[in-house]
């Protein structure tokens, strides 16, 4: 697979649910309670990264997926608002997914991946005060 010709990792791809607003409005989400096992690769495409406090970072690769899961199925969800996770880190696919068709050693999905900020929302609060890094009960 194309796969292996970069450095082979394994991660977790969370598919895509619709879920509906209370206005009737019907959005993809992440699905974070239904994921794969892959075997995958990575390419660095650009990054910015920030010198001081408070800069952004930017940090954009490419990412090569073999689409038979290890059990021998075929991947079943990939697309825009699919999480990636690997070593540690969660990345979130920016571009749609394109299927590379080739002999069973080089047939992959590709697709451009963004690394998600660590969310760290300590010291901020939400409308009514409280801080809104940690789950608070309502009164």
């Amino acid at each position: 697979m194309a796969v292996g010709r970069h450095r082979t990792v394994k991660g977790r791809l969370y598919g895509r649910r619709k879920v509906v607003d209370r206005r009737g409005n019907t959005h993809v989400t992440p699905d974070y309670d239904r994921w794969f096992d892959v075997n995958m690769s990575i390419r660095g495409i650009r990054s910015n990264r920030a010198e001081i406090k408070g800069q952004l970072t930017n940090e954009v690769a490419r990412l090569f997926v073999d689409p038979v899961l290890p059990d021998g199925s075929a991947l079943p969800d990939i697309g825009p608002w699919t999480v990636v996770e690997f070593e540690g880190r969660k990345w979130d696919v920016v571009s749609p997914p394109f299927f590379k068709q080739g002999v069973r050693r080089t047939t992959h999905w590709e697709c451009e991946v963004k690394a998600l900020p660590p969310s760290d929302l300590r010291g901020v609060v939400d409308k009514r005060g409280r801080d809104a890094g940690h789950r608070q009960e309502d009164e």
